[in-house]
């Protein structure tokens, strides 16, 4: 019993934070739970919780901050909203200030670069880079520029660390003093090698856009709006989907999208998209919890503003038997070292792409193993094969 009303609180809690949030795009929202929090009893220290564990409490402090005592917000409760106003606002200055110092680099060595999740949205769509917390920066570049980036980036300071599986990222990590600042580099916008192997990647690449304002240098290419959404809810659905219940922040980042380009969003060529390149479950799945039902104008959800007939039009689509047998063994989250590699392979589109997937894992290229382990030589890159097997082979064992 006490479990269950402990969820309760925490639903009823999520409900309000949802109509505050609301409040970025519909001010009646915002205005609808100024009222509830003056006139009723809101459990302000449980929608706090909710807000610091789903990483919206600098949201919520930024829409509340005019709001005082009088609407029932509690001082204590302002001020831990405060705080984590001001450290995401910290932490992201350091995050934004790496950007400044690592895309002039990547310019210099001819690397075009695309930002993804944070790093495209704390300015561009948020306005405001204390509002959306990062975790790392994630950057997209070609894959024939990963050698030339891998160069770049220790260089700045940044160690790599290599990965077992030839996939489509590397993670580097930079410390500064009490601060540690990971780069994600990615040369497919998802993990599973799938999406690699489809006109996926020369479409995002076709479409991206440049940044024109904001802390980020005038290098900076971002999504085209309608990758950009695939890109997000793909991202939820593709590589977190197995850990159960979608963090709300990356719900609210679909819906935040939704209402900054909603008089340029072409649903028609999001919609041919998802079917073309494979996305029709990540699209029907993420956008069913940030789109209410037709008429349904509950407390819940975000409710951004979407074209009559959008939601009916996508629940309609049907996902390719390619895409429901990839997600099929997606949806066992147990799998873990040779048990994925298999499934990865096991999933790929074709006899082709199977073998293409394996030899590059079993041979990387050259010049991705050169600067990926630092080799002295190029002449000596031979000899690292053998030592990445073992690698691998260690792992699992």
């Amino acid at each position: 019993m006490h479990d269950q009303h402990r969820d309760s609180d925490y639903r009823t809690a999520s409900e309000f934070l949802h109509l505050c949030l609301r409040g970025r795009w519909d001010p009646t929202a915002l205005e609808a739970a100024s009222d509830q929090s003056n006139s009723s009893h809101v459990d302000w220290q449980t929608v706090c919780q909710v807000a610091q564990r789903e990483r919206l409490a600098p949201l919520l402090y930024h829409l509340t901050r005019g709001w005082g005592t009088a609407t029932g917000l509690p001082p204590a409760v302002y001020e831990d909203l405060r705080r984590a106003y001001l450290g995401t606002a910290r932490r992201n200055a350091i995050l934004f200030s790496e950007l400044e110092r690592i895309l002039p680099g990547l310019a210099a060595a001819g690397v075009p670069v695309l930002l993804l999740k944070g790093a495209a949205l704390a300015q561009v769509v948020y306005g405001n880079i204390a509002l959306r917390p990062m975790a790392d920066l994630d950057l997209l570049v070609r894959e024939k520029d990963v050698p030339a980036a891998l160069r770049v980036l220790p260089a700045l300071g940044y160690d790599i660390i290599p990965p077992l599986v030839y996939r489509s990222e590397v993670m580097l990590e930079r410390h500064m003093q009490a601060e540690r600042v990971l780069v994600e580099l990615h040369w497919s916008p998802f993990v599973p090698p799938y999406y690699q192997y489809g006109g996926l990647i020369d479409w995002v690449w076709r479409t991206a856009l440049p940044v024109a304002d904001g802390p980020i240098p005038s290098s900076a290419w971002v999504l085209g709006v309608e990758a950009q959404l695939l890109q997000l809810c793909g991202h939820i659905q593709l590589h977190h989907a197995a850990e159960g219940e979608a963090r709300q922040l990356w719900l609210h980042d679909v819906a935040e999208v939704i209402a900054h380009y909603r008089d340029s969003i072409d649903w028609d060529e999001m919609l041919a998209r998802a079917q073309e390149y494979d996305l029709v479950l990540p699209m029907q799945c993420i956008v069913a919890q940030v789109i209410p039902e037709h008429g349904c104008r509950s407390s819940k959800g975000w409710q951004p503003p979407v074209p009559a007939g959008i939601p009916e039009r996508l629940r309609a689509m049907q996902p390719s038997p390619g895409e429901q047998h990839l997600h099929a063994r997606l949806a066992d989250g147990s799998r873990a070292g040779a048990q994925r590699v298999w499934a990865d392979l096991a999933a790929l589109p074709g006899r082709g792409p199977q073998l293409d997937f394996t030899w590059r894992n079993l041979f990387p290229p050259a010049g991705y193993m050169h600067t990926c382990y630092r080799v002295p030589h190029q002449l000596l890159v031979p000899l690292y094969y053998p030592y990445r097997w073992f690698l691998a082979l260690r792992s699992l064992v």
